[in-house]
């Protein structure tokens, strides 16, 4: 007896320290055979939060595929490592969504020094839900626990009002789809810093990130519903630290999109607002950013400085600075940065913003902020130390814009004018002249070599006659051409100006095996679907479904093992025949304008 007690004391104490140290657990959805303390995938927990509870500080938590239906709470220095964003979901959408004012349904519910790796996040967030009403990482205690240390990595946060609301913490490389704000750094218990970095928020319905203490932002893409303010200050006694993001916003941007102070340097920003920067403190900075479209660039109060506005490009902006002037203003332009690509289109990859070889950004930011390669600095988001080292490459400029024709019925002439290039580069311009629509521009068609932006053509001996005109520039290269246009004339009616202004481009490349991009143009302010249907005629997708202004757009149809679900999983459609179909309505009366089918052919 006394042996067996002893032997049973033994294995009490074995059992005892196993779990008094960090330990290594497993958690596997599914799993029949779950057997505390879950130390290997044969014993996995069915539920995260079951291995959570008998996890002592300094564990690591593997979580293997699968959907968990749980809410999250986690104990001090926990490590929780999910199998990929792609596959392994923790989902709080079933829980009812709180009343306003409430305490939001939070899904990592955190204590100090974790780190959460790999999880998608869903909730139930919309863009007209309350603002507060789904958290990713949190903690809703009063009075809150201080956390001196949180990484969330290569997360995915889908429909989370609030991906992450603390007063300390590192978020980086995730992604965030369908947020009221983008992150916040929370004051209490007391001000910390938020490092946001590397991630990629898109339809985020306020602002990007907010509160009170440092937030440092830098490598992000936002992509904005509305609104498209990056940076909220509510105190103005904290500055940000914002450098090396780029921003969108998808349809009108209707705040500040910096606000109030900080250092904001190599930051992008395609966003309409009122005004880009509203600084108050001289402590503030600006230099080496490319701000595009907005109404101001700058307005200044308090002890805001204008000497702090340096080497920036303000490029299609109504008015540099609305309520301030800069004597011998040398060193801020207004210029075409000349990216490698523009993002065409919201809902397609942002674009390439490196900057080409002729561009006039190139060494032209502040000569104290030096490249990674040591030379002066380039503004944009690939200057600056957070930038990165590339070859600049030479490509052909853009295709012309704006092409219009008007025919005068006595002279029999028409005239055909249109926008001005605005690269650094420019040479001039190519006309190419057809009797047949949709031909091909090749020497044998063409007509002239100018540098104005328009001519005019005695067209009595023609009875139809079509004309595309390309951009070439120092170099020789040669756009694409832009908007066909041309006239018909014939006896038996008034004559017909053809002017491509609505058009369905064919698919390239067709057939396709992963993805395709579907190219239309529209001529002004415009409603746009585009539907992708089986050869039955049942509908597959809609690949756009928005505003757009007038211009030329890409759709892009991903058919291949790159296409995602709801929660990221790939899924794949089978070869065989597509049908595309687009219809657009004209924004301003509502009536169709143009409505097309084509055909696309997806091989294995």
């Amino acid at each position: 007896m006394k042996n067996l007690k002893s032997t049973s004391l033994i294995i009490l104490f074995v059992l005892l320290q196993s779990n008094a140290y960090p330990a290594i657990r497993y958690v596997k959805a599914g799993n029949p055979t779950p057997i505390p303390p879950y130390t290997s995938w044969a014993t996995a927990s069915d539920s995260i939060q079951k291995c959570i509870n008998v996890c002592v500080p300094g564990d690591t938590i593997y979580v293997g595929n699968g959907v968990y239906k749980e809410k999250l709470t986690l104990i001090h220095k926990l490590a929780l490592i999910g199998s990929g964003w792609d596959s392994c979901v923790v989902d709080i959408s079933r829980f009812p969504e709180p009343s306003p004012g409430s305490y939001p349904i939070v899904a990592f519910d955190v204590r100090d020094s974790c780190i959460v790796e790999n999880f998608t996040v869903t909730g139930g967030y919309t863009h007209i839900s309350w603002r507060n009403s789904w958290a990713g990482f949190s903690n809703y205690q009063w009075p809150p626990p201080n956390i001196t240390k949180l990484i969330v990595d290569n997360c995915f946060c889908y429909r989370i009002s609030e991906p992450i609301i603390l007063n300390n913490f590192e978020f980086k490389h995730n992604i965030v789809n369908w947020a009221s704000h983008g992150a916040t750094v929370s004051p209490f218990p007391m001000p910390g810093i938020g490092i946001i970095d590397s991630n990629f928020m898109i339809n985020v319905v306020e602002y990007a990130v907010g509160n009170n203490p440092t937030p440092i932002v830098r490598n992000n893409i936002f992509h904005f519903l509305t609104r498209g303010k990056i940076i909220s200050l509510f105190e103005s006694n904290y500055d940000a630290i914002v450098m090396n993001n780029v921003a969108f916003v998808r349809f009108h941007g209707t705040d500040y999109i910096f606000e109030p102070d900080g250092k904001y340097h190599n930051n992008i920003t395609f966003i309409d607002a009122p005004f880009a920067f509203n600084l108050e403190r001289s402590s503030s900075s600006v230099k080496n950013n490319i701000i595009i479209n907005a109404k101001n660039g700058v307005t200044i109060s308090g002890s805001a400085s204008p000497d702090s506005i340096r080497y920036n490009n303000f490029w299609k902006v109504g008015k540099r600075y609305a309520n301030f002037t800069i004597p011998n203003d040398t060193t801020n332009l207004s210029v075409d940065p000349m990216f490698v690509r523009e993002q065409t289109q919201w809902d397609t990859l942002p674009g390439d913003y490196h900057l080409q070889k002729f561009s006039p950004l190139i060494d032209k930011g502040d000569p104290a902020i030096l490249d990674r390669d040591g030379t002066r600095s380039d503004m944009g988001i690939f200057g600056g130390p957070l930038g990165e080292i590339y070859e600049y490459r030479d490509y052909a400029p853009k295709p012309p814009q704006g092409i219009r024709l008007r025919y005068d019925s006595e002279l029999k002439t028409v005239t055909v004018w249109w926008e001005k290039a605005t690269e650094a580069d420019f040479s001039g311009y190519i006309v190419y002249k057809d009797t047949l629509s949709g031909f091909i521009p090749d020497s044998s068609r063409m007509l002239l070599n100018i540098t104005d932006t328009s001519f005019t053509m005695n067209v009595s001996n023609y009875n139809r006659v079509y004309f595309k005109i390309c951009s070439v520039d120092k170099q020789g290269n040669i756009s694409e051409p832009g908007t066909e246009t041309g006239i018909v004339l014939t006896d038996a009616e008034k004559e017909r100006i053809v002017s491509e202004e609505y058009k369905l481009y064919p698919n390239y490349p067709n057939p396709f095996r992963e993805k395709t991009k579907i190219g239309y143009y529209v001529g002004k302010r415009s409603y746009v679907k585009i539907m992708v249907y089986d050869i039955k005629g049942e509908l597959v997708k809609y690949i756009e479904n928005s505003e757009r202004e007038k211009g030329y757009y890409e759709a892009e149809f991903i058919g291949g093992s790159e296409n995602k679900g709801d929660f990221g999983i790939a899924t794949e459609y089978v070869s065989g025949i597509y049908l595309y179909k687009i219809m657009v309505t004209d924004a301003e009366s509502g009536l169709p304008v143009l409505s097309e089918m084509r055909k696309m052919v997806k091989i294995k």
